[in-house]
């Protein structure tokens, strides 16, 4: 079978320089958009169940549609020629084929629980302590992109992460104005961002960017039904109906909307820039916002230890990103 790319495929997208701060901006503040729904849910009430399935569907819904327009599933009839040996080789039609089904497979649980998880989160322990946590998955996040996808960390960048790692024990040790109602909570958190971010690198580094919309529709598809599957199992075991009201309606369409252009701008980051780079800006400046939110609109306790300790965290990030 003819592996050359379709000849309306072969168009490079051509970025100017000057605009790549647009798309980590962008990228930035979508992403904050999340924990930020999360926590009017928990104020307001909402059924995060419905919030979570109307997400997943907005995702699917526009992903699958983008795809389908440009002819992007036509990758799958170059599966039979994959060789999944060597998905890690060289980027090719039939390696991204493979890569899409079996990472986009993965990619949906993980991003299921990943929002599950955050939600959880925001609700026990707080925004604002939610949003300082996830430096820890920062710095692991670092460590994955040194050990699996070549990227090398200089000795600034180590002094870097034990900053911010020695910044979280100053937050937490002895502090008594913020309380850390579910540590679990935090830590598996972190794990499940350190797997999205892992999983989005993979994509990008081995498969072609131009068919992420197949890889997104496989994974938000796979998310849907994993959000599905909880919800008829809570209503079978708790005897609970879904509440479906505008707080619902709205939050879940508009955490859809953000939750796919988040997942497109992060990956065209990742493609412009290293994970070393990437990760550390957006957590940084995602840190900064969300305490700020969560204290001047929720009014969350805060501490000057905590205000101490995340400007040390920017500050780290800073160093961190010299050398990336």
């Amino acid at each position: 079978m003819d592996q050359r790319l379709p000849a309306n495929l072969l168009k490079k997208e051509c970025v100017n320089g000057g605009n790549y701060p647009v798309y980590i901006l962008l990228t930035l503040l979508v992403q904050c958009y999340i924990p930020f729904t999360w926590k009017l849910c928990h104020v307001k009430n909402v059924d995060t169940r419905v919030v979570l399935l109307l997400n997943y569907a907005v995702t699917v819904t526009i992903s699958a549609a983008i795809a389908v327009k440009n002819d992007l599933f036509s990758i799958f009839s170059y599966l039979p020629q994959c060789d999944f040996s060597r998905l890690m080789v060289e980027k090719s039609l039939p390696a991204t084929a493979g890569i899409i089904l079996v990472l986009g497979v993965f990619s949906g649980f993980v991003y299921y629980f990943s929002l599950y998880s955050a939600q959880r989160n925001i609700s026990v322990n707080g925004m604002g302590v939610s949003s300082f946590f996830t430096q820890m998955g920062l710095v692991a996040s670092v460590i994955v992109a040194f050990v699996f996808f070549d990227e090398q960390i200089s000795k600034m960048q180590w002094i870097a992460m034990a900053g911010i790692v020695l910044s979280v024990l100053l937050m937490t040790c002895n502090n008594q104005k913020i309380r850390i109602n579910s540590p679990a909570q935090l830590v598996i958190v972190c794990v499940l961002n350190v797997m999205v971010g892992a999983s989005n690198k993979f994509y990008a580094k081995y498969a072609m960017d131009m068919y992420k919309n197949v890889f997104l529709a496989i994974a938000f598809l796979v998310a849907f039904l994993a959000a599905g599957v909880k919800v008829v199992l809570d209503i079978r075991h708790k005897k609970t109906t879904l509440c479906i009201h505008f707080q619902e309606l709205f939050c879940g369409i508009t955490m859809g909307a953000a939750n796919l252009l988040y997942s497109y701008l992060n990956l065209k980051c990742l493609e412009m820039f290293s994970a070393a780079l990437v990760i550390p800006i957006i957590s940084a400046g995602g840190l900064v916002l969300s305490t700020l939110v969560s204290i001047l609109l929720f009014k969350e306790q805060t501490s000057r230890r905590h205000i101490l300790a995340m400007l040390l965290v920017c500050a780290f990030i800073f160093l961190l990103n010299q050398n990336a």
